[in-house]
C-alpha cells in the first residue's frame, strides 16, 4: 500500500496551467492527478518535462477525517500500518476531521480546534489558516460486495454512503454475469463519481460558486471548486488508480488496456470508465482523490451493499435451496419433486422474461404551418415538410398529458413544447395534433430553473424552464424526471434525445449541469441492465411501415446477416461525446455494376449517426459527384437537390463502408417526395449548404437501411443490413458488461431466425389498414405485462393496424428513485412564462465549447494544407473546411466583445 493523499494540493503557474503542489507536475502518479487536459491561459509547448515549482508548506498536510473520535494512521502518513486497529487520537493541529452537514446531507473535512464547519451555505471552507487556499473536500464512502467471490459467485452489489440518514445514500445490485469483488469495488467508484457529477453538483450550485476564482480565499485555485475524496477499503482499487493506471496503454486493435509488459489489464474496461469520470469531474472543477481506510471504518457503505444483496435472491440460490441431494422416502420424494418442479417453472419464467421494452416508432409529416428542421444545428426549410420524421409516444405529468416527441440520436435531452409557448400560439393545429405539455395541469410538476437555452448556429433555438415531473414512455415510468419546457421557441417539435449525457444542453451552463438522461435513467431504475438500445426505422418511403426502438434488446428478425461492432471515434479532442463512427468510404452500383466516387474512396473521418436529421450530409466534393451521377441539380439558394422522379425506377444503390461491414442504401430511400414540377428531392446534400463543406452526417435516409445498436456503456455501434417490413419479432436481451450486446445473425429472405439463446421472445405482428391502440397492463412482482394495443390518429391517409402482443419483462421488485432527480423548492406556476427574446442569452461557455469542438479539426486540416499532405483530399477542400470551421467559431462567439483573445 502507498501514500494516497500525500502532497496532492493544486497550485498554478502564472500562465494558468494547473499542477500538483508537491511535485509541480501536470500529470503526477504519486498524487494521482492529471491536469493535462485543463486549458491554460497561454498556448505554450508542453513537449518536454514539466519543471518543478516552489511548494507551499501548507500543501504537505495529510488529511485525516475523524470517525468515532479516531483517526486513520499516524500524523505523517496515510499508510495503514499493521497496528491500525489502535489508531492514535488526533494530536497535531494540522489534522482535520469530518463533519456531516444536515442541511446539504454531505460529509466534509473541516478544522479541528474551534473551527467547526460553518452552519450556513455556501461556505464549508473553514479550515486552518494554512489550508485557506485549498478547495473544500467532500468525503464519500464506497464499497462493493460479492459473496463467495470467485468461481461460485452469483451476484454482486455496491453501496455509496454520503453520511448518516443522507438522502444521497444508495445501493444497487449489479447485472454482472461474472461477478467479482474487484469489479464491484470499481463499479462503486464509478457510481459515486457519476452521482456527484450529475446529482450533487447540479443541486449545490452555491457550493461550486463558493470556490470560484472570484472568492479571495480561493485565489490560488483556478480550476478546482472542491475535492472529492473516495474512501474505500480496497487496496486493489487504490493501488491501480494511483500507482499503475497512468502507465497503462490502450491497444486500439484489441480494444483492451495493457501494462508495460504488454499484458492485458484485468478489469481494464472498468478503469477506463474511472478515468473518464475523473476527467469529467475535472472539467467541472472537481479534483478526485483516493483514500484507503480499514474495512471496519467502511461499515456504512458495506451495510448498504449488503442490503442490496439481501433484497434479491437470484435464480441459482433458489435452485440450490430446492434441489435435494437424494430421494429416500417416497412421500418426501414427491414433496421435493413438487418443490423442484415449482422452482424450475419459476426459473424458466425468469429466464424467458426480458429486461427490455420496445417502443413503436411512427412516421409523421409536419403540418403546413410548421417548419421541418433539415438539420437542427444549421438551417430550417419548409421544403422538408413532407419528409417523414420519426416520433415516439410519451406522457408527462399527473394526470398524464400525452404527446409525441421526435426520437433524436443527435441530442441528449427531453425538451417539450407547451401550449402557451409562442410557437404553439402561432401553430395551433400542429401543436394540437402532436400534443403539448402544460405545467399548471400537473400536480406532480416541480419547477427547477429558468436557464434552459437551446441554441443552434443557424439562430434556431429555444429558451424556457427546467422542471421535474413523472414521465412515462412505453412501459417505463420515471418519477421526478428532469426535462426542459420550451416557452420561447423556433423548434417545431418536442424532442426525446437519447445520446451521451455529455451532450446535454446543461453542459453549456455556467457552471455546467449534468443529469442522467433517458437511457441512463432506465438503467438506474432497473428497467434495463445496460445503457444500450436498438433502432429500426423501416422503409422511409412507406408511410404505413412502422419502426421500433428497443431499450435493452435487439430484434434479430429486423435485420439480415451479421450484426457487426463498429467502435465509436472521437469527434473532437473532448473525446467521444456523440455517436460518431469512422465512415471509410462511399460508392455506388448501377445495374449491378460498381460505381466509384473518387472523393469517397478514402476515409471520411468521424461521421455522426443522427435520427433527428432527415438527410445524409456529405463533404462537397463527394456530394457533388453523387449528384452528378444521378443527374441531379442544386440551384443557388436551394437547400435540397432535385432529380427526375424516373430515377427511382432504375437499379441504383449506394454503399456506405465501415470497418467490417458495408450498408447498402437503395435509391428508393434516397430519392422521393415530388414537387409541383414532378421533380423529386434527393436526400443527399453537400455540407456547404449548412455552413461547413466538410460535414459528414448520416441521417434518416441512411438509417432506414441500417439496423443500428447504440451501446452507450461501451461506446460502440453495431450495424446490420435492415429488412424492410419485417413482421416477425425475436427479441434478445442486451446484458451488462463489455460484451453484453449479442451478435446473432439475422434472418434473411423472409426466413425466421433460429435463436440459440433462451433470452428471447418470438412474436408475429399482423397489420391492417387502420390503427388504434388500447393498453391493459397487469403488474406483479415479476413484472408480467399483457398488452393489447391499438391507437387512433387522424391523418390524411387513414390506416389501421391491429397489434396483439404478449410480453414478460423482469424488473427489480423495489425500484430505486431515478438518479436524475433534482428537486429544489417549487416555483409558483403561472399561465405563461415570460421571456423577452427567442434567441438564447450569450453565455461564455457557448463560445468556449464551439472553440473546443472546432479547434482540433481546424488545426489538423490547416496543418495538412500547410504541409501539402497527399494523404488527404484536395487542397481546395481543406481550405474550404478551414474557413467553415472559422465561420462556425466566429458565429458562436460573435456576441462576445473580443473573440480573438477570449479565454473562458
Amino acid at each position: 500500500m502507498s501514500a494516497i493523499l500525500e502532497h496532492d494540493e493544486l497550485i498554478a503557474y502564472s500562465s494558468g496551467r494547473a499542477v500538483c503542489a508537491s511535485h509541480g507536475l501536470r500529470i503526477c502518479g504519486k498524487c494521482c492527478v492529471d491536469f493535462s487536459f485543463l486549458p491554460s491561459d497561454e498556448e505554450e509547448p508542453d513537449d518536454g518535462d514539466d519543471e518543478r515549482v516552489f511548494v507551499l508548506g501548507g500543501a504537505a498536510a495529510r488529511f485525516m477525517p475523524q470517525w468515532d473520535d479516531e483517526v486513520l494512521g499516524p500524523a505523517n502518513t496515510f499508510r495503514i500500518e499493521k497496528d491500525y486497529n489502535n489508531p492514535p487520537k488526533p494530536t497535531a493541529p494540522d489534522q482535520l476531521q469530518s463533519h456531516y452537514c444536515t442541511e446539504c446531507e454531505l460529509t466534509w473535512l473541516v478544522g479541528k480546534e474551534g473551527l467547526e464547519a460553518a452552519t450556513g451555505h455556501p461556505s464549508h471552507h473553514t479550515l486552518y489558516h494554512e489550508y485557506q487556499g485549498t478547495s473544500r473536500s467532500l468525503l464519500v464512502y464506497i464499497d462493493g460486495a460479492c459473496p463467495r467471490n470467485g468461481l461460485n459467485a452469483t451476484k454482486s452489489a455496491i453501496g455509496v454512503h454520503f453520511g448518516p440518514q443522507s438522502s444521497h445514500n444508495h445501493s444497487q445490485m449489479l447485472n454482472d454475469p461474472d461477478p467479482t469483488s474487484q469489479k464491484a469495488e470499481i463499479t462503486a467508484a464509478i457510481e459515486a463519481m457519476r452521482y456527484v457529477r450529475t446529482v450533487v453538483v447540479p443541486r449545490r450550485k452555491s457550493l461550486v460558486q463558493a470556490a470560484s476564482r472570484g472568492n479571495s480565499s480561493h485565489a490560488i485555485q483556478k480550476a478546482n471548486k472542491f475535492r472529492l475524496i473516495l474512501s474505500t477499503d480496497s487496496s486493489y482499487l487504490v493501488d491501480c488508480t494511483c500507482n499503475h493506471m497512468n502507465k497503462w496503454v490502450f491497444d486500439k486493435v484489441g480494444q483492451v488496456w495493457k501494462n508495460g509488459q504488454g499484458k492485458v489489464i484485468q478489469n481494464g474496461e472498468g478503469f477506463r470508465k474511472i478515468r473518464e469520470e475523473v476527467e469529467s469531474l475535472s472539467m467541472v472543477g472537481i479534483q478526485v482523490a483516493w483514500y484507503q481506510i480499514p474495512r471496519r471504518f467502511n461499515a456504512d457503505a458495506d451495510r448498504l451493499a449488503n442490503q442490496a444483496l439481501n433484497a434479491v435472491m437470484d435464480e441459482k440460490q433458489i435452485f440450490n435451496l430446492v434441489q435435494p441431494t437424494s430421494f429416500t422416502n417416497p412421500r418426501i420424494d414427491k414433496m421435493w419433486a413438487l418443490i423442484y418442479c415449482l422452482a424450475v417453472i419459476s426459473l424458466v419464467a425468469n429466464v424467458e422474461a426480458l429486461q427490455v421494452f420496445s417502443l413503436p416508432i411512427t412516421k409523421v409529416e409536419l403540418q403546413s404551418e410548421a417548419v421541418r428542421r433539415i438539420h437542427k444545428r444549421h438551417v430550417s426549410s419548409p421544403l422538408l415538410n413532407k419528409y417523414p420524421y420519426f416520433v415516439v409516444d410519451l406522457a408527462i405529468g399527473t394526470p398524464p398529458q400525452r404527446l409525441q416527441a421526435q426520437l433524436d440520436t443527435g441530442s441528449s435531452d427531453l425538451v417539450v413544447l407547451t401550449d402557451v409557448s409562442d410557437f404553439c400560439t402561432a401553430n395551433i393545429t400542429a401543436c394540437n395534433i402532436y400534443g403539448t405539455y402544460n405545467a399548471n395541469s400537473s400536480v406532480t410538476y416541480e419547477y427547477f430553473a429558468s436557464d434552459l437555452s437551446i441554441a443552434y448556429l443557424s439562430g434556431e433555438g429555444a429558451t424556457g424552464d427546467y422542471a421535474n415531473d413523472t414521465v412515462t414512455v412505453g412501459s417505463a415510468t420515471l418519477d421526478n424526471y428532469y426535462f426542459g419546457i420550451m416557452y420561447n421557441s423556433t423548434v417545431s417539435t418536442s424532442i426525446l434525445g437519447v445520446s451521451f449525457d455529455r451532450l446535454e444542453f446543461g453542459a453549456y451552463l455556467d457552471p455546467p449541469r449534468f443529469y442522467r438522461n433517458f437511457p441512463l435513467a432506465l438503467v438506474d431504475t432497473g428497467y434495463i441492465p445496460s445503457a444500450a438500445f436498438s433502432l429500426y426505422l423501416n422503409n422511409i418511403q412507406d408511410q404505413s411501415a412502422g419502426g421500433s426502438i428497443i431499450f435493452g434488446g435487439i430484434d434479430t428478425e429486423k435485420y439480415c446477416g451479421p450484426l457487426v461492432k463498429v467502435p465509436l471515434v472521437a469527434g473532437s479532442f473532448l473525446g467521444i461525446t456523440e455517436y460518431t463512427v469512422d465512415l471509410q468510404g462511399v460508392s455506388g452500383t448501377r445495374d449491378g455494376k460498381p460505381v466509384v466516387f473518387p472523393a469517397g474512396a478514402a476515409s471520411l473521418g468521424p461521421t455522426l449517426l443522427d435520427s433527428g436529421t432527415s438527410l445524409v450530409i456529405l463533404p462537397d466534393d463527394l456530394a457533388n459527384e453523387i449528384l452528378t451521377f444521378l443527374n441531379a441539380t442544386l440551384k443557388p439558394g436551394d437547400i435540397l437537390p432535385k432529380v427526375s422522379c424516373n430515377v427511382m425506377m432504375e437499379d441504383i444503390s449506394f454503399n456506405f463502408k465501415f470497418d467490417a461491414i458495408t450498408i447498402n442504401v437503395p435509391i428508393t430511400q434516397v430519392v422521393g417526395i415530388p414537387d409541383e414540377n414532378n421533380l423529386c428531392f434527393v436526400g443527399i446534400s453537400p455540407g456547404s449548404v449548412f455552413g461547413d463543406s466538410s460535414t459528414t452526417l448520416l441521417g434518416d435516409t441512411f438509417l432506414s437501411s441500417a439496423y443500428t445498436v447504440f451501446d452507450i456503456d461501451n461506446k460502440n455501434i453495431y450495424l446490420a443490413q435492415a429488412k424492410f417490413n419485417a413482421a416477425r419479432e425475436n427479441i434478445v436481451q442486451i446484458e451488462a458488461g463489455v460484451n453484453g450486446v449479442p451478435q446473432p445473425n439475422g434472418g434473411c429472405d423472409g426466413n425466421p431466425v433460429t435463436s440459440t439463446t433462451t433470452q428471447s421472445t418470438t412474436r408475429t405482428t399482423t397489420r391492417t389498414t387502420t390503427r388504434s391502440t388500447t393498453r391493459i397492463t397487469t403488474r406483479t412482482t415479476t413484472r408480467s405485462t399483457t398488452r393489447s394495443s391499438t391507437r387512433s390518429t387522424t391523418r390524411t391517409t387513414t390506416r389501421t393496424a391491429t397489434r396483439t402482443t404478449t410480453r414478460t419483462t423482469t424488473r427489480p421488485t423495489s425500484r430505486a428513485t431515478t438518479k436524475c432527480t433534482v428537486k429544489p423548492t417549487p416555483k409558483p406556476t403561472t399561465t405563461r412564462k415570460t421571456a423577452t427574446n427567442t434567441v438564447p442569452k450569450c453565455y461564455r461557455n457557448n463560445c468556449y465549447h464551439a472553440l473546443a469542438r472546432e479547434k482540433a479539426t481546424a488545426v489538423k486540416l490547416c496543418s495538412q494544407l500547410k504541409k501539402g499532405s497527399k494523404t488527404c483530399s484536395t487542397p481546395s477542400r481543406i481550405a474550404s473546411a478551414c474557413n467553415g470551421k472559422k465561420s462556425q467559431i466566429l458565429s458562436a462567439c460573435s456576441c462576445l466583445p473580443t473573440v480573438s483573445n477570449y479565454h473562458p
